[in-house]
């Protein structure tokens, strides 16, 4: 065990710097939104019992719908770093690297800037196109040796 952890002292290095940022992102929630002071008075009315008054003060313009930067950093980050434990752990077993999911996060951090500019919706529709892309590519590329590999399995085990 201790060797294992000497000779994969960066990777659990990174694992904990990614838990503690992503627990101080969690704990700091509403400090990077000020949506929570926007619809305040709105929810006010609501637990007074006012329905039609509380539709009519809540915010609907989407101003708040803008993704702070840490918001933004999290979002495209995570998707980054996920794409890139990926890319690490194949190279680890296979010493291979897979440049589509390379490519893709760092395009996914380069996007990070615009991504605090636009609305949170557009950022969120990127990314799931970007990352649907991706997966597409990649069932055409490997979906038929994934499938002959599948088949041999299921023939050695029966």
């Amino acid at each position: 065990m201790t060797r294992a952890i000497r000779r994969d002292w960066p990777w659990w290095l990174a694992a904990l710097a990614g838990t503690a940022l992503m627990s101080w992102v969690g704990l700091t929630g509403f400090a990077w939104s000020d949506y929570d002071n926007e619809v305040a008075p709105a929810m006010r009315t609501f637990a007074g019992g006012d329905i039609a008054g509380f539709l009519a003060q809540a915010p609907s313009y989407g101003g708040s719908l803008i993704l702070r930067s840490p918001s933004a950093a999290a979002l495209l980050g995570g998707a980054a770093m996920y794409l890139l434990a990926h890319v690490a752990f194949r190279y680890r077993h296979i010493h291979t690297l897979n440049t589509r999911r390379t490519a893709l996060a760092v395009l996914l951090v380069a996007f990070i800037p615009a991504a605090v500019e636009i609305a949170a919706l557009i950022t969120i529709s990127v990314l799931a196109a970007a990352l649907a892309i991706l997966i597409v590519i990649e069932k055409r590329s490997y979906g038929e040796s994934r499938g002959r590999m599948r088949q041999e399995v299921r023939h050695a085990t029966h």
